[in-house]
């Protein structure tokens, strides 16, 4: 149990800490928990690209065909995850690379693959998730008679595809 005089020096001390007073030290001070950004608010960080990220995002979307707002909200999830899995490669290049090379920054490796097991986990969930999205899209699509083209397409192939084997 702490005692009332080691209470009172607490205090004492507590009141002499109060943070950082410059605008330049408040600055800095937000960034004190930003060491390596993978787990950061912000999905783009010091040195990051905007113009590069808006590509890699559009591109992932285009790809993806997110429709409606939980596929849109999950293939966020997943640009979301990818990129940060980009920027721990870059990490993981940076501590192979630095003076002290692999060796050095063990402790550093071990960390950065734990938070790329997590990233990858992310992603992978989320594909699964908008997969399972998309499939059960198409299935209502399918009842009701609305296709897209592509959709279309697919079932048509599928259609010739299956005939073609049952013909046997």
């Amino acid at each position: 149990m702490t005692s009332l005089r080691q209470i009172k020096a607490n205090r004492r001390n507590a009141a002499k800490s109060t943070g950082p007073r410059t605008e330049a030290g408040k600055a800095a001070a937000t960034l004190n928990s930003m060491r390596h950004g993978l787990l950061a608010r912000e999905l783009l960080v010091k040195g990051e690209s905007e113009e590069d990220f808006t590509g890699f995002a559009e591109g992932v979307r285009a790809r993806l065909a997110p429709v409606g707002e939980l596929e849109i909200f999950v293939v966020n999830r997943l640009i979301s995850a990818a990129w940060r899995l980009r920027r721990a490669v870059a990490i993981e290049a940076s501590l192979f690379n630095s003076k002290s090379g692999p060796i050095g920054a063990v402790g550093k490796m071990q960390l950065l693959s734990r938070y790329e097991v997590t990233l990858e986990r992310s992603l992978y969930k989320a594909l699964e998730k908008l997969d399972q999205l998309q499939r059960l899209r198409r299935a209502r699509n399918l009842e009701i008679g609305v296709l897209r083209p592509d959709e279309a397409d697919e079932l048509g192939s599928f259609r010739k595809n299956t005939e073609m084997e049952g013909a046997d």
